[in-house]
């Protein structure tokens, strides 16, 4: 009776340590979509806040979409829109130069409020990115809208 109890329980603990190693394996997907609801085309601007070097431009026209994947099979591994924009901070600029916004994310200054910062689109924690998951799919949406461009500083036509 004892060897029986001795013997399921191993079996248990196995099965569980088994399971738990499995999944680490499994592959999942961070999918950050970027559409451009605004009314007008847009550049993001992608740079580093401590240094101020210029990473990449992204372009995005008026009722378009920008999507990138990252591939994980390590559980650790959790990609964040850093990563996507291999920068941490951005200028919105609208048009032909006609309004822009600019947003940082600056982890390690709280005193200029770090990422909080509402429609902070370098903070995929803004209440502005939907997020969903299916099944391994964990996806992350940015919609810009009209208020967006509203919301941004003119700059006559010369945004740099």
């Amino acid at each position: 009776m004892k060897i029986s109890f001795i013997v399921k329980l191993t079996f248990l603990l196995s099965a569980i340590l088994f399971n738990g190693c499995d999944r680490n394996n499994e592959e999942r997907t961070y999918r950050f979509i970027i559409n451009n609801e605004s009314g007008f085309d847009i550049r993001l601007e992608i740079f580093e806040s401590g240094t101020n070097n210029f990473v990449k431009e992204i372009i995005i026209s008026d009722s378009d979409h920008t999507i990138k994947n990252f591939q994980s099979t390590d559980m650790g591994q959790v990609y964040g829109i850093q990563d996507f924009f291999e920068g941490d901070s951005v200028n919105i600029i609208y048009g032909n130069n006609q309004k822009i916004q600019s947003y940082k994310c600056e982890f390690l200054k709280p005193e200029n409020n770090g990422c909080s910062e509402t429609g902070n689109i370098a903070n995929d924690g803004d209440t502005q990115w939907k997020r969903e998951r299916q099944g391994q799919l964990y996806i992350r949406t940015y919609t810009f809208n009209p208020e967006n461009f509203e919301e941004a500083t003119p700059c006559d036509g010369d945004c740099e």
